[in-house]
């Protein structure tokens, strides 16, 4: 299996009220199978994780245990995976201007970023082991905040020919079951302890009972804090809603059965500009769907719908 990380540069795309001029890249993860046949439509999973998550969301590894990756996973059945991070965060650029950016300045950074990523493979150079690839199904892939960012990425600039949203509410999230630590004191404070207060809040959201306490360690170390301001946006009632109704491609729309989206058989009536939805609540899961007990039905559910 090929694995690489990389950055992708997304100077252009990033505005110069946020960049003040200076160079911007995003940090991605390859992960894709050491063989693909070129002649068949080779799937290509973009993916975008959710807030206090990194592009590791979607290749996790636990020590001592195996089938917490969905990138390995994708790549298992011929697919080839591209996570990316985002602006301001592990391995992406820190433009000076990222605490005023809004959720706009992301996804235009991560559509010009996945658009170098198909050019590449199709060209045959983001990879020695990948040929040539001419064949792309283009499929976006959001989990949570990310959810949102990659509607706001579709409905702007149309990057992909399916979209698979996970762990969102774009009509408006709830967190009932979180316990949020109180606002920081004045003066100086420890951002990893804040980070972590915030993580053990949520707790109940992201993971079912069932959930072995190091697989939580491992995910928790891998934390990182939102950048700018989309944290705020996307805990804000309808902030995507309008941008749903204009994606027009396929879309599939899955859930934990423990999740933040306060009524999910709502959720598909938003996107009234796709002829083709799919609705999934996945048993097994909670907000982290990815380190649930129910994960690999999950990705076997996404890769049906995507005809992998």
């Amino acid at each position: 299996m090929i694995r690489r990380d990389f950055t992708i540069d997304v100077s252009p795309a990033v505005s110069s009220e946020v960049s003040k001029g200076e160079p911007q890249w995003l940090g991605a993860r390859l992960v894709a199978p050491d063989k693909v046949d070129a002649t068949r439509p080779t799937p290509v999973f973009v993916c975008v994780h959710g807030g206090t998550f990194d592009k590791r969301y979607f290749d996790m590894h636990v020590p001592g245990r195996e089938g917490y990756s969905q990138a390995e996973h994708f790549a298992a059945r011929g697919a080839v995976v591209v996570a990316l991070d985002y602006l301001g965060i592990s391995d992406s650029s820190r433009p000076p201007g990222i605490a005023t950016a809004r959720r706009h300045v992301f996804a235009a950074a991560q559509d010009h970023a996945a658009r170098q990523v198909f050019a590449r493979l199709a060209a045959g150079e983001l990879h020695p082991g990948l040929p040539p690839l001419p064949r792309l199904t283009k499929i976006g892939v959001g989990h949570s905040m990310g959810t949102m960012l990659t509607v706001t990425q579709q409905a702007a600039h149309a990057t992909y020919e399916r979209v698979a949203l996970i762990g969102y509410s774009v009509r408006g999230v709830a967190l009932h079951r979180a316990t949020m630590p109180p606002p920081p004191p004045e003066g100086p404070s420890d951002p990893w302890e804040r980070l972590m207060a915030i993580r053990r809040g949520l707790r109940a959201e992201y993971y079912l009972p069932d959930t072995p306490q190091d697989v939580i360690d491992a995910d928790e170390a891998a934390a990182v804090m939102p950048p700018g301001l989309i944290g705020g946006e996307a805990q804000t009632a309808r902030t995507v809603l309008a941008d749903a109704a204009k994606i027009t491609v396929p879309v599939f729309f899955a859930l934990g059965e423990v999740d933040i989206c306060p009524a999910p058989h709502d959720e598909p009536g938003a996107f009234t500009g796709s002829n083709e939805i799919t609705f999934h609540i996945a048993p097994g899961t909670a907000h982290a769907q990815n380190l649930g007990a129910g994960r690999a039905a999950l990705w076997d559910r996404m890769l049906r719908w995507a005809a992998v």
